[in-house]
């Protein structure tokens, strides 16, 4: 299970509003250890709010969100899911890591089950880079190069809004790379169903991760209609 905290009271005929937080820390009844990522469930469920993978058990590929405990380089098979910042953020051991892979997505990255009896807001998240995208990033991007996270709201189909965050910047003879976790405004989003997440960058080829914790939204939510 995802921690999540939330105070709700429901009842016939009753409209509740709580702001809701998920940490991503899971208990030990996982076989979930240290170094590792965990991502052979198709969802990962925060009190209505499913963060997406996708699991391929005949090529073992997978993509989308997944959890991930790597905070070194320790262990080959984690490397490209370590966050690049290993002191936690208020604690957290766990945190999401998207993994944007051509060969297995889900069709939406962050969705909202009850859309159609409520709604839901996201405020902000934190995020980080990868150990991998930051040495990457230093070995082959120069002036004028960049790397920008774009998150998308859809509700109903249609676009609500969207938020960005570069991950890395040299315009500008900026020199700037997330290299610890940085706060991610998601206000403008609006109103969701779901959230898409995008990489792009000034070079070809675009670094395929990039780390999230501490996800907050409002949420309301309408019973008895």
């Amino acid at each position: 299970m995802i921690a999540v905290s939330a105070v709700s009271c429901l009842d016939s005929s009753y409209t509740a509003s709580y702001p809701l937080g998920v940490t991503f820390e899971v208990g030990d009844e996982m076989e979930f250890t240290k170094d590792s990522i965990y991502y052979e469930k198709m969802l990962l469920v925060g009190n209505n709010i499913y963060f997406q993978n996708l699991y391929d058990s005949s090529t073992g590929e997978f993509g989308g969100c997944i959890l991930s405990r790597a905070h070194n380089l320790h262990t080959d098979d984690c490397s490209p899911y370590s966050v690049y910042d290993t002191s936690a953020y208020a604690g957290s051991e766990t945190f999401m890591l998207f993994y944007d892979n051509p060969e297995t997505m889900p069709e939406h990255h962050i969705f909202f089950a009850v859309a159609a009896s409520g709604s839901c807001t996201p405020t902000g998240c934190f995020i980080q880079n990868t150990t991998e995208t930051v040495g990457s990033v230093r070995e082959t991007y120069g002036d004028g190069d960049w790397l920008l996270l774009t998150a998308t709201g859809y509700l109903d189909g249609k676009e609500t809004g969207k938020a960005e965050i570069y991950l890395a910047d040299f315009r500008d003879s900026k020199d700037s790379v997330v290299t610890s976790w940085t706060p991610f405004a998601l206000n403008k989003l609006g109103n969701i169903e779901y959230i898409d997440f995008e990489l792009t960058s000034s070079k070809t080829e675009v670094p395929q991760y990039f780390c999230l914790d501490n996800f907050y939204a409002n949420i309301t939510l309408t019973s008895g209609n």
